[in-house]
């Protein structure tokens, strides 16, 4: 199982809290509607629920996703669960950039997880030869804009 979106940067930053789970699968198993995982958070647990939007498929990702994975030990045997590389899950999240994904951006921008030529590479990898939209130009300046706010 790889994990995606909020809930893969809130495992590497520990903020924005979310009750979904979006993850892909590496090969076809059975995975119950009723899939949960529980976390520990300063308030007490949390649990986090499957979630079936955004899909995976309709996700941008760079098309090489060759930074490294992060292999999680949540104790679960039946099968192994990975988080996409921040820079991999920013490029995904430009996809909706919902205030949720922007929020998730931010904190790994904060987190110094991201560099800005990190992100533009995998930015434009992404499109690979398509031309970026308007839309498209002003999530990238958005980001990049986070990205420049961030100070040594």
């Amino acid at each position: 199982m790889y994990l995606y979106g909020p809930l893969a940067a809130h495992l590497y930053t520990g903020e924005n809290q979310t009750g979904a789970i979006h993850y892909t699968l590496a090969y076809p198993i059975s995975v119950p509607d009723t899939f949960e995982i529980s976390t520990p958070t300063p308030q007490g647990p949390m649990v986090m629920r499957r979630s079936l939007k955004p899909l995976a498929s309709d996700l941008r990702w760079p098309a090489s996703c060759a930074l490294p994975e992060v292999e999680l030990e949540l104790g679960v045997d039946a099968f192994g669960v990975r988080a996409h590389h921040p820079v991999d899950l920013a490029v995904s999240m430009c996809t909706d950039f919902t205030a949720e994904d922007q929020a998730s951006i931010l904190s790994m921008v904060n987190a110094r997880l991201i560099t800005a030529s990190r992100f533009d590479l995998a930015w434009a990898d992404s499109l690979g030869e398509a031309e970026p939209s308007p839309r498209d130009l002003e999530i990238r300046s958005r980001v990049m804009g986070m990205l420049a706010s961030v100070r040594d």
